[in-house]
């Protein structure tokens, strides 16, 4: 089962992305103020995530669906 997870920012440094399925810093999606983001992993919680202090629950991939598609993440097209 694939999960998704958020984290603050500051904390990305000590993820270890061999461990996910997003697979750099380079690919993981951010808010739009960059303060969080999205990490991808499949079956349990990886070790490099278990102890960072902004680590949200397991979300589903519906319920990261509502997340992306959501003011945080979403920035509208402004082009009429």
């Amino acid at each position: 089962m694939i999960n998704y997870i958020t984290i603050d920012t500051l904390e990305i440094g000590f993820v270890s992305f061999a461990e996910l399925i997003t697979d750099s810093i380079e690919t993981v999606r951010h808010s739009v103020d960059l303060t969080e983001c999205i990490l991808k992993y499949e079956g349990n919680t990886p070790y490099s995530l278990m102890d960072l202090n902004t680590c949200s629950e397991p979300m589903t991939h519906s319920e990261i669906l509502l997340l992306v598609n959501s003011p945080k993440y979403l920035v509208e097209n402004l082009v009429d």
